[in-house]
């Protein structure tokens, strides 16, 4: 399976890791060079730093030339909610990918987008719904 992972903050680090422990082929795209360099450092695969694929994932040229033509999967994990929800609707609609994932940290839920086939995952909901399912003698 190919997943194009944007983003290569802590979450996206942490996601192409564990997808490719799973025996998925990951490539990340992120505009900073230093998270990039993090990422192949943090890992002892030196596959890492070929996955690695400097440019801004929310720019047609960038994610053509990171393979989002052959992705199976594109899952946005940015920092802002904008350019998420941006980059996920290029995968969906220009691109025609597969399955497209975002995280969104707002409180909105962006229904149009799931309309559309796009799964939102609002981190700051799922954060806070396990530190309140957590709490004992509820």
């Amino acid at each position: 399976m190919e997943v194009l992972i944007v983003g290569c903050g802590w979450i996206g680090r942490w996601l192409s890791k564990e997808l490719i422990d799973k025996g998925m082929h990951v490539t990340i795209l992120d505009n900073d060079p230093e998270n990039l360099r993090r990422l192949s450092s943090e890992t002892e695969d030196p596959s890492m730093a070929e996955a690695c694929i400097l440019g801004d994932g929310t720019l047609r040229e960038d994610l053509l030339r990171a393979g989002i033509m052959q992705s199976d999967v594109l899952i946005s994990t940015l920092n802002k909610d904008a350019s998420n929800l941006f980059t996920a609707q290029l995968a969906r609609e220009v691109f025609g990918v597969g399955q497209v994932i975002c995280i969104t940290r707002g409180d909105q839920m962006p229904d149009v987008y799931q309309a559309k086939g796009i799964e939102v995952f609002n981190i700051t909901r799922l954060v806070g719904q396990c530190l309140s399912d957590s709490i004992k003698g509820q």
